[in-house]
């Protein structure tokens, strides 16, 4: 809570310069406005698909890291089990294939962003 009146006070400062910057290019060159009127609409027309790609992509890495936390759970749960039965070789194996799978989708979410 301290810190939002100082982000506020960032981001208008940002945004008033932002403002001031344009305003003095349109000024000096004005046929700059026009082409900022076709762009800006097209500015935001990506930005929402790469919003709504984004919002999917994380939804995939949630359902990806769904199986590796249940997995995990489970080992944690009946640990003295798995090394009664020796099976901790077994319980390595799967838990690295499935660590595998969880971090396809942040790879690709790592690549987009």
């Amino acid at each position: 809570d301290r810190m939002l009146p100082r982000m506020m006070q960032n981001v208008t400062e940002i945004v008033l310069n932002i403002l001031g910057t344009f305003a003095v290019i349109v000024y000096a060159v004005p046929w700059v406005a026009l082409l900022a009127v076709v762009l800006v609409p097209l500015f935001y027309s990506f930005l929402r698909l790469f919003r709504a790609a984004m919002r999917e992509l994380k939804r995939l890495e949630s359902i990806a890291r769904s199986p590796l936390y249940s997995q995990i759970n489970e080992t944690f749960t009946g640990l003295s089990t798995v090394r009664a039965y020796g099976a901790v070789d077994r319980f390595k194996a799967v838990q690295e294939q499935l660590q595998d799978i969880a971090n396809q989708p942040t790879y690709i979410r790592n690549t987009v962003d």
